[in-house]
């Protein structure tokens, strides 16, 4: 149904010919960063702009593609740029039509952020969610990393209002975050 792929700064065609070979709907980036030359723990707002520009032309590229594009979010996108959150900032300028955006709800939460509340403010923004858990950290981090993973339920994340808020997700993938320490792997995709 989707698949992240490295989207680069110039001509992805290659990569929406993988998406085809494979039978995603679904192109995602995990995250615009690199492609415009920002460090992600010390992105400005022109960083922002510069990424939710970029967002536009290969959501319009990936549309002309017969693709959905979408931004995936981790922590690092909450953090304050001036007067603004920069995935706010994302949100307000890429046009829904071309970006959509596959939250990370477990991220959101380590940066201090409402899963529901976004949900619910940005209907149909979200057509895809990633869910996890964390162990809870000692307050928000918009900083690379976070803490460690949990399975679902055992960490401090409450799924119920996210759920409830999540009108129009067409997709719901349950991710367990790495390294896998007092589990195996298994053991976490039996669980959650």
């Amino acid at each position: 149904a989707s698949c992240h792929l490295p989207f680069k700064n110039g001509d992805n065609g290659a990569l929406f010919e993988i998406a085809h070979a494979m039978g995603a709907r679904n192109v995602v980036s995990a995250g615009l960063f690199g492609a415009v030359g920002a460090n992600p723990a010390s992105a400005n707002a022109n960083a922002f702009h510069a990424m939710a520009s970029l967002a536009g032309r290969i959501g319009g590229a990936a549309k002309r593609a017969g693709l959905s594009f979408a931004l995936h979010n981790h922590n690092m996108e909450f953090r304050k740029v001036g007067r603004a959150i920069g995935f706010d900032l994302l949100l307000t300028e890429t046009d829904p039509g071309l970006v959509g955006f596959e939250m990370d709800c477990g991220w959101v939460a380590v940066a201090g952020r409402d899963p529901a509340a976004y949900l619910k403010d940005h209907p149909g923004r979200f057509p895809l969610l990633h869910i996890k858990d964390f162990q809870r950290p000692p307050g928000p981090r918009t900083a690379p990393g976070g803490p460690p993973g949990a399975i679902l339920g055992k960490g401090f994340i409450d799924y119920r209002p996210i759920f409830a808020a999540a009108k129009g997700v067409r997709q719901i993938f349950v991710e367990q975050e790495p390294p896998y320490k007092a589990f195996t792997s298994l053991e976490a995709a039996r669980q959650d």
